[in-house]
This record gives C-alpha cells, sequence and structure tokens, in this order.
C-alpha cells in the first residue's frame, strides 16, 4: 500500500512539471502574446539544477507577469530610522527603500504552453499561462 502511495504521489508531481523537451527558446516566450479584452497571458522562465525549482519559478514568474498586467505595480517607499549607542555616542542612520508592489488574486490560470531546455548546469523551463479577464 505504501509503495502504490508512492507511486501515485510521483507521478503526480512529475505530471506538474515540463515534460516537452526543445533546443531552443520558444517563440511565444520571446513573443508573448498580447492582452486581449478577455484574457491576459502571461509568461515566466525558471533557472536551476533541479526541474521542479526551475518550474516553480517559471511558473511564479508567469504568475508575476500577468498580476502585473491587471494591476500595474506601485511604488512603495519606507523610511526606516536606526538609533543605537557607539562608544557613549548616539548614532543615527537612515535608509529608506523603494520597492514596486501589487496585490492582485488570480484563480482558474490554465497552463497554455510548458517546455523545458536541458544544459550541462541544469534546467530552463518556460511557461505560457492565461487567465480569463473577469469585469
Amino acid at each position: 500500500m505504501r509503495i502504490l502511495a508512492f507511486v501515485l504521489i510521483s507521478a503526480l508531481s512529475f505530471s506538474a512539471v515540463a515534460q516537452k523537451q526543445v533546443t531552443s527558446v520558444p517563440d511565444w516566450y520571446k513573443n508573448p502574446p498580447k492582452m486581449e479584452v478577455e484574457k491576459v497571458y502571461g509568461v515566466g522562465k525558471g533557472l536551476s539544477t533541479k526541474m521542479s525549482f526551475a518550474d516553480q519559478k517559471a511558473m511564479l514568474s508567469a504568475k508575476e507577469n500577468i498580476a502585473f498586467q491587471i494591476n500595474p505595480p506601485k511604488k512603495v517607499k519606507k523610511h526606516y530610522k536606526i538609533f543605537f549607542w557607539r562608544k557613549n555616542e548616539p548614532i543615527t542612520q537612515e535608509t529608506t527603500q523603494t520597492t514596486e508592489q501589487t496585490l492582485t488574486t488570480l484563480k482558474n490560470i490554465e497552463i497554455v504552453e510548458k517546455v523545458y531546455i536541458q544544459r550541462k548546469g541544469g534546467y530552463e523551463v518556460y511557461v505560457l499561462l492565461v487567465i480569463e479577464r473577469i469585469n
């Protein structure tokens, strides 16, 4: 029973990663489809020595691509002040950090294409996702 469960889990895990091997970067990654009235496309690329990690990075990158199209990122500026003592003298350090962030919930994402290239150092995974726009 344990062996059957392991085989089933392994099969499910393997089916989630890219299974089509190619020798060059796909055209749909170089020139991704444009956003349509009803659909938003996103492409992503992931690099790793392990295919599953490269796959996860590609998926995350493509989802971020879609999220930024739906809800463009806003610059968030944070200002920090640090107070401490050095040789009985008060010291103040100030720094400002600017980041871009977006808050978007993505549901019903579909994988249109997912391929991988095997290199000496590991794997490159490319993915094309699509999501229907909800107005």
